[in-house]
């Protein structure tokens, strides 16, 4: 899946208006059977864009909005998302000191639980919470009503020394189970990649620079290439391994068990 993005003037120097970008990413992501991921940025008018994206193209799509401290805002964004008939909602908890939010005096801020539930409230969609790097965050999520959560250091921007999210996203897994469904992103540069990333536990996984990259330099046909090759790629991946199913693929298949007889001296 396209992982949520917006900033097309500012990051590619105006290679792309908003509109464009997120139409280019929900139709190359529908007509390949994925899902792209929509963000509502920092600026106040932006979710709108995306969701007349949305309608544009008929396509089925997720929106994560930002923390803001301003609750009507986000009941805002909320319920016009529930209007344009998307799949999901949700927050990316750990843009609390986004840059972007800064410059436009946009007010963020971190939320307990019982806060974090009150946002939830606003919609019956399905809640996500994308930002999560421990267990312990990943309960919590789970506590405010999450239906899915996101492990994800937003591409190693928000703290600096912040581990990648493929070291950390085992040890969630092995905590939480199946309680919730788990997305991870950070990195996912290939099929193998992806197939990594459901090794270590994720249901599915996000990708994003490469599709903003793709859809800049190739339209629709940019982003249904790339995602051939991702699919390709894990397909043969899965082929190579004798996986089956997703579900087949396990952590076994990433590293090999050390066996104390073989390591041990002969006598």
């Amino acid at each position: 899946m396209a992982a949520p993005m917006t900033g097309a003037v500012t990051n590619m120097n105006g290679a792309m208006d908003e509109f464009t970008f997120a139409a280019t990413l929900l139709e190359g992501c529908h007509t390949s059977g994925t899902l792209a991921w929509l963000g509502d940025g920092a600026s106040p008018e932006k979710y709108l864009i995306m969701l007349e994206a949305i309608r544009k193209t008929k396509a089925d799509a997720v929106l994560i909005c930002k923390p803001r401290e301003d609750e009507g805002l986000l009941k805002e964004r909320f319920q016009e998302s529930e209007k344009s008939g998307l799949l999901a909602i949700g927050m990316d908890v750990d843009a609390v000191n986004f840059k972007t939010m800064t410059l436009k005096n946009i007010s963020s801020i971190t939320r307990n639980v019982s806060k974090l539930a009150k946002i939830r409230s606003f919609t019956k969609l399905p809640f996500i919470v994308k930002g999560i790097m421990t267990p312990q965050d990943a309960q919590l999520a789970i506590d405010a009503g999450a239906d899915c959560i996101v492990v994800s250091n937003h591409g190693g921007r928000v703290l600096d020394d912040m581990p990648g999210t493929a070291r950390v996203l085992s040890g969630i897994r092995n905590v939480i189970g199946d309680k919730i469904q788990i997305v991870a992103d950070g990195g996912v540069r290939s099929g193998m990649d992806v197939f990594k990333m459901i090794a270590l536990g994720a249901d599915t996984v996000l990708v994003g620079r490469p599709m903003a990259i793709f859809a800049v330099g190739g339209g629709v046909a940019g982003v249904r290439f790339l995602i051939s090759q991702y699919t390709d790629n894990l397909l043969q991946s899965m082929n190579v391994t004798g996986t089956e199913t997703l579900k087949d693929i396990g952590m076994e298949l990433l590293f090999r068990k050390k066996i104390d007889e073989e390591n041990s001296p002969t006598e």
